[in-house]
């Protein structure tokens, strides 16, 4: 079981992260019924350009 200490201290370290766009998980590893350590993971979103305007092209037809 997981005490509530080491839960709030896993919050702590991924608010730490401040995400704002992205995903994150905490995986807690057991070893004879008892948490040892946890790990914390993110990663962030980054768009990608869709449109001619958002990459800055502009149409040799219109200039």
């Amino acid at each position: 079981m997981i005490s509530d200490n080491v839960f709030i201290q896993a919050l702590q370290e991924l608010n730490n992260h401040q995400i704002q766009h992205g995903e994150c998980s905490i995986t807690f590893t057991y070893h004879d019924g008892r948490v040892q350590f946890y790990t914390v993971s993110t990663s962030e979103r980054h768009n990608v350009a869709s449109s001619k305007k958002q990459l800055g092209v502009t149409d040799a037809k219109s200039a």
